[in-house]
């Protein structure tokens, strides 16, 4: 019977201390569906805190798009300046070219010129030294 007793008492303190433990997770579950109610109550400042810090992210993207279109804005206008420097490179390039063409065409035309001015100048030349030996011939006679 006593072992009994014991077993009893000792089935009671377990009990107590499970009822103890459970009572202080109840109390902890009530304090913390209060501090949720409160915050369901105040759910109206949470939501404009959140459309604020919404607001605050937006604001910081648009800035950075910002600055990243004025630095793509900048590179476009850079790389239009080379393209047209680019531009009237090639458009003097190809004046030159065809000055050089031209220079070529007159060069090769004056050199034609110069070997009919040279044929023409041996011609005359034997023409003349013929002349003079038909001349010098007819004076020997």
């Amino acid at each position: 019977m006593e072992q009994q007793l014991q077993q009893a008492k000792k089935s009671v303190t377990e009990m107590a201390e499970k009822l103890a433990g459970l009572e202080e997770k109840l109390s902890k579950r009530d304090l913390e569906i209060e501090r949720l109610g409160a915050s369901v109550e105040k759910g109206r400042d949470l939501d404009r805190l959140n459309m604020e810090y919404r607001n605050e992210a937006n604001e910081s993207i648009i800035l950075q798009l910002n600055q990243q279109v004025e630095f793509l804005t900048g590179q476009v206008s850079q790389l239009e300046d080379e393209a047209k420097a680019k531009k009237q490179y090639e458009v003097a390039l190809g004046a030159a070219e065809h000055g050089r063409n031209d220079a070529e065409t007159r060069l090769r035309l004056a050199v034609e010129e110069n070997a009919q001015i040279r044929d023409t100048l041996v011609r005359l030349r034997e023409e003349l030294n013929s002349t003079r030996q038909v001349d010098a011939s007819k004076y020997d006679e």
